[in-house]
């Protein structure tokens, strides 16, 4: 998945999703 909430960290959905969605 993309960065669309402007991140700093990857989604990472196979890692943990809440990384880059927040």
């Amino acid at each position: 998945m993309l960065d669309l909430s402007g991140s700093m960290e990857p989604c990472d959905v196979t890692s943990s999703p809440s990384l880059g969605t927040g």
